[in-house]
C-alpha cells in the first residue's frame, strides 16, 4: 500500500482491527483482496503530498545510515549493484 495519511483517523483504525481480524480468522485471500483494492484505499488514505510528506530527523538519518552501512556494502556486492550511490551512503 503506498504511503498516505487517513482522511479520518477513526475509520483508518476501524479498517485496521477488521483487517487484524480477517487474518485471526484465517480470511488472509478476501483480506489481500481488500488491502489492494485501489477504492479502499483512496477512501480510507489520501497519498501524501511534497508538502505534507513526513521527514525524518537528520541525526537519525545519520544513525541508521552507520547502523546498515555494512549490509548495504554486501548487498552491492551480492547483487553486482550501486545501492551505495543510489541510497547516498558515499
Amino acid at each position: 500500500m503506498p504511503a498516505g495519511h487517513p482522511r479520518i483517523k477513526f475509520v483508518a483504525q476501524a479498517a485496521k482491527k477488521v483487517s487484524r481480524l480477517a487474518t485471526r480468522r484465517r480470511f488472509n485471500r478476501l483480506r489481500g483482496r481488500i488491502k489492494r483494492s485501489s477504492l479502499i484505499r483512496n477512501s480510507l488514505y489520501q497519498p501524501y503530498t511534497t508538502a505534507n510528506k513526513p521527514t525524518m530527523a537528520e541525526h537519525t538519518r545519520r544513525r541508521l545510515k552507520e547502523e546498515f552501512r555494512e549490509e548495504v556494502v554486501a548487498l552491492d556486492k551480492l547483487l553486482g549493484a550501486n545501492f551505495q550511490s543510489l541510497w547516498e551512503y558515499d
